[in-house]
């Protein structure tokens, strides 16, 4: 069965598809992707994505022939989403695939594979898939993540920008808020000769817009739930492994 179908739509049709197999029928998705958000396509990109009977959704990416499967699992409602973004600003489309991973939805893990031009083929980059609620400004040409709200109903988080410089990824600047026994501290940090250094510090609690400041910062994320990429992709409900 080939479809057509907005982005969004992959998530609930697994979702769906699951429910009417059973444990040892998992509903399963061949996804190609060929068109990307930001940067161009060297390479199409196949992923298999299945969910399984407890609802948890997984993936595995075709690279080099061989199927490989990705650590980030998505136990949320919306399950995961992969689209194609240059990820580390050299004009190549790199695989990103999010979901979020907690019923609250605080956690959103990454896998992030970054297009090899000279190899011809997608390697998973570690370190940005490390990175907790990633999020990429593509005109800044950085990149951010932390967590939104660790305790205390939101007045405690913190954010971490990064970004490039001769291939390699770098922190650049750090802001927090703790919500200690005694008050609301709030720190911002910036990079001095690879350390971080304190560069402002703030006690008590913010006002609606100082705290909205504090938890947006400056840069302008892409908005990668709402991004409108047409798929084609078979679904197919079957024990084995798939092609």
């Amino acid at each position: 069965m080939n479809r057509y179908l907005p982005t969004g739509l992959l998530a609930g049709f697994l979702l769906c598809t699951s429910s009417a197999a059973n444990a040892e029928s998992p509903a399963r998705a061949f996804v190609r992707l060929d068109e990307a958000t930001t940067g161009r396509v060297e390479r199409a990109v196949e992923l298999r994505i299945q969910r399984s009977a407890d609802g948890e959704q997984g993936y595995a990416v075709k690279n080099s022939g061989k199927w490989r499967d990705g650590p980030c699992r998505s136990g949320g409602p919306s399950g995961l989403s992969v689209l194609l973004v240059d990820f580390d600003f050299d004009g190549h489309a790199d695989l990103w695939v999010t979901g979020v991973t907690d019923g609250q939805g605080r956690v959103r893990c990454s896998d992030v594979w970054l297009y090899k031009p000279q190899l011809k083929h997608y390697e998973r980059h570690s370190e940005l898939s490390s990175i907790q609620n990633l999020e990429i400004d593509p005109d800044a040409k950085q990149l951010e993540g932390g967590m939104w709200n660790c305790g205390c109903a939101g007045m405690c988080f913190f954010h971490e920008t990064h970004g490039w410089s001769s291939g390699s990824l770098s922190k650049l600047s750090r802001r927090e808020q703790d919500c200690g026994s005694e008050d609301i501290v709030y720190r911002e940090f910036s990079v001095d000769s690879g350390a971080m250094k304190l560069t402002r510090e703030v006690k008590g609690e913010p006002g609606f817009e100082e705290y909205d400041r504090r938890q947006k910062g400056i840069l302008k994320f892409l908005d990668w739930g709402s991004v409108k990429q047409v798929r084609q992709w078979e679904a197919v409900r079957k024990s084995g492994r798939g092609p």
